[in-house]
């Protein structure tokens, strides 16, 4: 059985709709019985829509390569631990 931290480096795929078959679901299962993960999950989410609305209103754009700098820079780093 997965841990915690297991599951947490699953939210990122979990959010953008990248996760599915038996890790889904086991996301699921998890979410249902660990109230710490959900507010995880919820957190990265908020976290996610103050970061658009942020540069929306600050920057109206990020240039395109600049956003998937960010994004491979993260992920990257997210993997790693």
């Amino acid at each position: 059985m997965k841990c915690c931290d297991d599951f947490k480096e699953l939210i990122s795929l979990y959010l953008d709709g990248e996760l599915g078959g038996s890790l889904l679901s086991a996301l699921e299962e998890h979410f249902a019985k660990c109230e710490h993960c959900v507010a995880t999950c919820r957190t990265v989410k908020k976290t996610i829509v103050l970061s658009r609305q942020y540069f929306r209103l600050q920057y109206r754009a990020v240039p395109k390569a600049v956003s998937e700098r960010v994004f491979f820079t993260l992920r990257v780093r997210y993997h790693r631990k």
